[in-house]
This record gives C-alpha cells, structure tokens and sequence, in this order.
C-alpha cells in the first residue's frame, strides 16, 4: 500500500523516516501549520501548570517510559 507516497519496499526504519517526511511536508508546507508554540505566541508562563496539568492526579504521563512534571516542562520548552 501506498500512503503518502511512501515506498512500500523501503525497510521499516527507511518508510518510517520517509513517512515523517512526508507528514512534516504536508503539516507545514501544505497545510501551512504553524511548527513552533512561540509561532503560536505562546510563551513558557504556564509551561509548569501546563505540564502538572498533563500529568494528571498520578503526577506522571505512562508510556514506554514515565513522564514527570518536570520532564513534560522541558519538553514544552524544546517546542518554543
């Protein structure tokens, strides 16, 4: 199958990389989507409560490794 124009025969690592191309492509060329919260005009004010917030009553976002607080800040910060 064909999606996004991705080759179907590339590695699974190739077609994944491929395909985030692709979707970067499409977000932000065609799309014309803003890639940056500062583009957004959002500033790191609220980045604490924000993160608090997204980790909920358990203090931690679970996944294939937890995320504090804390870790979720510096991530915010990463997309200014």
């Amino acid at each position: 199958m064909n999606v996004l124009g991705v080759d179907a025969s590339l590695s699974d690592m190739d077609g994944a990389k491929a395909a985030i191309e692709a979707l970067e492509k499409f977000f932000y060329e065609t799309l014309g989507l803003k890639s940056r919260l500062s583009d957004l005009g959002i500033d790191d004010k609220n980045f604490a409560l924000m993160a608090k917030k997204a980790c909920g009553a358990k203090g931690k976002l679970e996944g294939i490794t937890a995320l504090t607080p804390n870790d979720v800040e510096k991530i915010f910060r990463m997309c200014l």
